[in-house]
């Protein structure tokens, strides 16, 4: 055997001492690849093809030019970041998994993460709000430049109730981004964006409508320069907000204002209500199916628009025509109907989505003036859209963040019977026992729910029980 080919069975036994096509699921703070890891205890995890016969008997994980936790003894397939290791805000990490059996084979796995901006110490934005009390929708907006060689940009946005947030043209998240489970004192959610190609060098605007009883919002948008320098621009009293919503709540509807002298603008003020931050929420944002209307029917000044079902969505709307002109759809479901105004901008043109109404119909008639133009689309809500953010569904399961204690926990017993498998409720466990301790008016709900998770995982229920037994006084 010449010299070559042995080489070449050398390299190919190496690579499949090394293979790591049979280790699966490497996962950060159970995550794949996330790009805002921001917990406190950063968990590692992985796992193997159920018919593989590889039983791990030590592990090895390193973080490239951080940490390495050597060759550790053991059987599970998660590792916990210790506390003394600090990983920079805002930047992206790589790291590599060895395993070895107990006869010494090796296979090894690589994967990355970036993490979010943590909030101890490295918050410089605070939380703003309107100038005036009453204003439940306000926009806010920020004008800015960015200089030339822009590598990176990241913003990081969160509210006290839904948002949309619009740079560079673009709605980021979709229109229904609410990123927070902000309610009084209880600490939040943020999200996190790479808006890297939505800027350009020079001037650039940044809006963000919040709708809340109490709306409030805090941001920071890092730039990251090719030449190693980095700005950011933080929610502060430089930032703008309308005093003038485009929003007027009708009786049975909503009217929507575009023209731009609708809007007046006022500097706005720092609020401090208790709200905190603690992580990231990465969770997907509703899924949407988007649908046209199945038939159409067009006169002089009305158009109707038949989807031909009944269903739940939220309606984008796009017109032209002249300034200051009104459109009125009025939705139909077969038996009432709901109705909503929208009021031509500069230009004569609008775009609206009706984000956050989610109205059940059939068909929408869209009345207006003559000469004006109207097309509509629809995004229908899943079955499964779950309004409270803290409540995070993954593929493999669901986490807990915590919340506070008036959470609907209807909802987190319908993820218990979809998700109703050991492996999965072992991922659960952790953060729910997590949930209760730092709840602060326990219930009845939580005890049940918590007793119930327990006796499906073999844990120990008696202290869920005997609690529950003395609320109930059974």
């Amino acid at each position: 055997m010449t010299s070559s080919v042995q080489k070449i069975f050398v390299l190919a036994a190496l690579i499949a001492a090394v293979s790591c096509s049979r280790i699966r699921g490497l996962e950060v703070d159970h995550l794949a690849k996330p790009q805002a890891v921001g917990s406190s205890e950063t968990v590692f995890s992985w796992s193997f093809d159920e018919e593989d016969g590889f039983r791990q008997s030590k592990c090895r994980v390193a973080i490239k030019g951080v940490w390495d936790s050597g060759e550790i003894h053991s059987r599970e397939t998660r590792l916990i970041l210790p506390e003394d290791v600090l990983l920079g805000s805002l930047r992206k990490y790589r790291w590599t998994l060895e395993v070895w059996d107990a006869d010494g084979h090796r296979r090894m796995a690589r994967s990355s993460f970036r993490t979010a901006l943590y909030p101890e110490g490295n918050w410089t934005a605070r939380w703003i709000g309107p100038a005036r009390p009453g204003v439940s929708q306000p926009v806010f907006r920020k004008e800015f430049r960015v200089g030339k060689g822009l590598r990176r940009a990241t913003l990081c946005v969160s509210s006290t109730g839904g948002n949309t947030v619009t740079l560079g043209g673009e709605t980021l998240g979709g229109d229904y981004s609410i990123p927070s489970s902000l309610y009084g004192e209880i600490a939040g959610q943020y999200r996190i964006y790479d808006v890297t190609k939505l800027l350009k060098s020079g001037l650039n605007t940044l809006t963000a409508q919040v709708v809340a009883v109490q709306p409030a919002i805090i941001a920071e948008l890092h730039l990251f320069y090719k030449d190693g320098s980095h700005d950011r621009i933080c929610t502060d009293e430089s930032w703008e907000v309308s005093l003038s919503s485009r929003y007027t709540r009708l009786l049975e509807g909503i009217q929507f204002d575009a023209s731009e002298d609708s809007l007046s603008w006022a500097p706005a003020l720092f609020t401090d209500k208790g709200y905190q931050l603690l992580i990231p929420d990465e969770s997907p944002l509703p899924e949407r199916k988007r649908m046209l209307p199945l038939e159409e029917k067009q006169g002089d000044t009305l158009k109707t628009f038949d989807f031909g079902q009944t269903i739940r969505a939220n309606c984008t709307v796009d017109a032209s025509g002249k300034e200051g002109d009104i459109v009125e759809l009025r939705y139909f479901d077969g038996s009432r109907i709901a109705t909503d105004r929208l009021i031509l901008g500069r230009r004569g043109r609008a775009r609206w989505t009706d984000a956050f109404s989610e109205r059940s119909f059939r068909s929408v008639t869209a009345v207006y003036p003559s000469g004006t133009r109207v097309k509509i689309q629809a995004d229908v809500v899943g079955p499964s859209n779950l309004r409270w953010p803290a409540l995070r569904g993954l593929v493999e399961g669901f986490i807990l963040d915590p919340a506070p204690s008036s959470a609907p926990f209807a909802e987190v017993d319908t993820l218990f019977t979809r998700y109703a498998d050991r492996s999965t409720l072992s991922k659960a466990w952790p953060a729910l026992e997590s949930y209760l301790a730092g709840t602060r008016r326990k219930n009845l709900e939580e005890y049940t729910l918590m007793e119930k998770f327990a006796i499906a995982l073999g844990q120990d229920a008696t202290p869920y029980s005997e609690t529950r037994r003395i609320m109930t006084g059974k």
